[in-house]
């Protein structure tokens, strides 16, 4: 069924799913929307300390505040929790208008921005677990949330390649936080270095919230026929599709709780976000202080530097190979 009305036409296919089709992007928000696509990825690099750069932080965060191994990693799981927490809600309530991606983007940067200060300034569990664990875990999630969604709304007809991009975001910004915290981040400049660090993630991600702006509610590309685009055969996004079927309806959140789909997205995420937790484990160079302090900046933190490269890599290759093997076969490897 076709609606048309005054400068888009809603198109709605046998599964009841709608398409809002004929406005530009430049209409929409006076550029292309590949910025959709490289300001999210800014933003995420801007977020990406928190992730991957704690675990190289943390023997200095132990050392100038005392905390045992057991604190630091009770600081970055309830960290982890609190990221994957507030998708849900975060989503829910940008889906109702009630949060508009540039809110959900200059809270994430207020709140990150204090999770910093927050262990810069004071080694208190109880305003650790406040500041750095829970609002720092909210903003990072709010961004993160934020960002994959943003792209994917940009991008309806080919999420792959743009969302594996975008997340990689999430582990290229890391790689020189890691140099920094593994050579220069010592007691004597334990301060200055957080607190510029949270200066840094603060301006970053307000600057990329001034130009986000959501498309409207299932808006798609002018230029892409959506029922000739999925019923393709031989096209690589006909065979995209194949691999990826679209959803068998439009299903609120409530809905799509009750598939059983929902819940487990959300356990995937929070997996993810516990990828920190893995770099306080104990390794053998920490058994021993004299072989840590005089390997070190050799061989301390080179896995962790390979893993994040590895991470950047991936979200590169993955995110097109998602899209041509199938959602499926991927989460099942």
């Amino acid at each position: 069924m076709t609606v048309a009305t005054d400068g888009y036409t809603i198109v709605v296919d046998e599964a009841g799913r709608r398409y809002r089709v004929g406005e530009s992007p430049h209409s929409l928000m006076g550029h292309s929307r590949s910025l959709m696509v490289w300001l999210p990825w800014v933003a995420m690099m801007g977020i990406s300390v928190f992730e991957y750069g704690y675990g190289a932080a943390a023997d200095t965060l132990q050392a100038v505040h005392g905390w045992s191994l057991s604190q630091a990693f009770w600081i970055v799981t309830v960290w982890a929790v609190f990221q994957a927490l507030i998708a849900f809600p975060a989503g829910r309530a940008r889906e109702k208008g009630v949060l508009s991606a540039r809110a959900a983007m200059v809270t994430g940067a207020v709140f990150t921005a204090i999770g910093f200060l927050t262990i810069s300034h004071t080694g208190n569990m109880l305003a650790v677990l406040f500041g750095y664990s829970v609002l720092g875990g909210i903003g990072a999630g709010l961004v993160y949330a934020t960002c994959i969604n943003m792209t994917g709304k940009w991008f309806p007809e080919k999420k792959g390649l743009r969302t594996g991009f975008v997340n990689g975001g999430f582990a290229y910004g890391a790689v020189p936080f890691i140099y920094i915290f593994s050579y220069f981040f010592t007691p004597k400049s334990f301060t200055p270095v957080l607190d510029s660090i949270a200066v840094y993630m603060f301006v970053v991600i307000m600057a990329c919230a001034v130009f986000f702006k959501d498309p409207p509610k299932d808006w798609w590309p002018a230029e892409v026929d959506p029922n000739a685009w999925k019923a393709s055969k031989d096209s690589k996004a006909g065979k995209s599709v194949r691999k990826n079927p679209p959803s068998v309806g439009q299903f609120g959140p409530r809905a799509a709780i009750r598939t059983g789909m929902l819940p487990l997205l959300w356990i995937g995420f929070f997996l993810i976000a516990t990828v920190p937790v893995r770099d306080l484990l104990p390794d053998p160079l920490r058994q021993d202080p004299g072989i840590l302090h005089s390997h070190r900046r050799d061989l301390g933190w080179r896995p962790v530097r390979c893993q994040r490269c590895r991470a950047c890599r991936c979200g590169l290759v993955l995110g097109p190979g998602r899209t041509q093997a199938g959602a499926v076969l991927c989460h099942g490897h």
